[in-house]
């Protein structure tokens, strides 16, 4: 099943702290997970967005 995964779009990883970032992305890559994008600038999302495909969005929803 995770090769399915990886030939999907990216996985989009958005918090402000950079912490999390590498935890989540360590987290996802040890179940074989690998197509991961990060971002820490809930402003830059949209314009991501615009250009980009995703499969799935895993945000803090408390971001400044």
């Amino acid at each position: 099943m995770i090769p399915l995964i990886n030939s999907l779009p990216p996985i989009l990883l958005l918090d402000d702290d950079p912490v999390i970032l590498e935890l989540s992305t360590t987290a996802l890559q040890s179940e074989g997970i690998n197509n991961i994008v990060t971002l820490n600038d809930s402003r830059k999302l949209m314009q991501f967005l615009e250009t980009n495909q995703v499969s799935m969005i895993i945000l803090d929803l408390m971001m400044p």
